[in-house]
């Protein structure tokens, strides 16, 4: 990918006439964020998230079919800028804002390119109970996470794969997996995901990406898949 840039343009009140459902104050800019690739094509459907250095809070924003949108930010904060590549933030720039007398509009233009390629495999942490395919409710932020950049990438297909470690019988494991990949296409199907859009298969203890011998390279074994299929 090419080397992010990143354009700030801090424009006066009277540069701006295009309507705002937002207002700056005296406390918090106005910020218009313009999402492009580096063709200067529009990047609809991207999360974009602010991380302030000062309190740790982050924003997170989705841009829409122009690949634009507004957010209000504290003045007098620095902020670390990621985008979302699926499961993923990558970090793009960072900004800070002055804190000086007025009302401040900005307009921030991200460019940035990526691809999912075809077969590109994504680890998915979901925890199961131990010997079922019942997910574990920490997993759940995870799952609507995935469920998002479904909705949001309506062209996406994907493969969910499960895999256990080799304890048990080869039947019992590969029916496990089976189990597993097809719950977590059934919590992402109750979010509303078309279930033609997802592949659920199980490899049981087929695949392992550690030994066996040791319990840390059994969780390795243990675990769930994505493999892009399409998008």
């Amino acid at each position: 990918m090419k080397n992010p840039l990143l354009i700030l343009l801090l424009l006066s009140l009277t540069l701006l006439t295009r309507a705002q459902n937002l207002q700056p104050t005296e406390t918090k800019a106005l910020m218009r964020v313009e999402v492009t690739d580096f063709e200067a094509n529009p990047r609809p459907n991207e999360i974009i998230t602010f991380h302030s250095k000062n309190t740790g809070r982050e924003v997170r924003k989705v841009t829409g079919e122009n690949g634009t949108f507004e957010i209000l930010l504290p003045e007098g904060d620095t902020y670390e800028i990621k985008f979302r590549k699926f499961l993923e933030d990558s970090k793009y720039s960072e900004i800070a804002i002055e804190d000086k007398p007025g009302m401040m509009r900005s307009v921030l233009r991200i460019k940035y390119e990526y691809t999912l390629d075809q077969d590109e495999v994504f680890a998915l942490d979901v925890h199961f109970f131990t010997d079922e395919s019942r997910i574990e409710a920490e997993s759940f932020p995870l799952l609507n996470d995935l469920a998002e950049q479904m909705q949001l990438k309506p062209a996406l297909v994907i493969e969910l794969a499960g895999h256990t470690d080799n304890v048990g019988s080869d039947d019992y494991n590969q029916k496990l997996s089976e189990n597993r990949a097809a719950a977590v296409k059934k919590y992402l199907t109750d979010k509303g995901i078309a279930p033609e859009r997802i592949q659920s298969v199980g490899y049981g203890e087929s695949r392992p990406v550690a030994a066996n011998d040791t319990e840390p390279g059994r969780a390795q074994n243990r675990r769930t898949e994505v493999r892009i299929v399409g998008n």
